[in-house]
């Protein structure tokens, strides 16, 4: 097994696991829906203009200031974002998150990592209006450039055999790790 493969076991696993049905908090009613927050926080992050955030251009990250990684588990899909600034969240289709990771000086630099490696993509990504979830096993990147929004994808598999993409995703892979070892249990 190569090492993405095994990285990546590891932490479907654990997020299989922390996505499983029951694990949700009881709701009041009117509130809003749970697993709504994280598509809502998803779709904020990969709209809200840059300058909002406080995110301007540097030379360390010339073309993106962040990265949005979806992908599913079994029905449930995962966002795993990444800011120039070193802030780090994992976004999910259900109950589950990591919002504000980055405190940690190695979430820090695990989230940097992500946003240096996109950036030799941007320029060939897609130019994006909408942000629809991946299909099927593809795993979608959402490059945010002081410009606009971008994407690129790859299937699973390619990424498991050494596809272009691979050393970015295996950098994500390396931040959930991160955000996950050090996640605090639930009381």
């Amino acid at each position: 097994m190569t090492r993405l493969s095994t990285r990546a076991l590891g932490v479907l696993f654990s997020l299989a696991t922390l996505l499983a049905p029951g694990l949700a908090a009881a709701q009041k009613p009117g509130a809003p829906r749970p697993d709504d927050i994280g598509k809502e926080l998803r779709e904020a992050f990969l709209s809200k203009p840059l300058r909002e955030w406080g995110i301007t251009r540097t030379p360390e990250y010339p073309a993106v200031a962040a990265v949005g990684t979806d992908y599913a588990i079994d029905d449930k899909i995962v966002t795993v974002v990444s800011l120039a600034d070193g802030s780090s969240s994992i976004y999910t289709t259900t109950t589950f998150g990591v919002i504000g990771g980055g405190g940690e000086h190695f979430h820090h630099r695990a989230a940097q990592r992500v946003v240096a490696l996109a950036q030799p993509f941007f320029g060939d990504a897609t130019p994006a209006t909408t942000f629809p979830y991946p299909t099927g096993t593809k795993v979608r990147f959402y490059l945010r450039g002081y410009d606009g929004v971008r994407w690129i994808e790859a299937d699973w598999a390619a990424l498991e055999a050494g596809d272009r993409l691979t050393p970015l995703f295996a950098a994500v892979q390396d931040l959930v790790s991160e955000l996950l070892a050090t996640k605090p249990s639930p009381p």
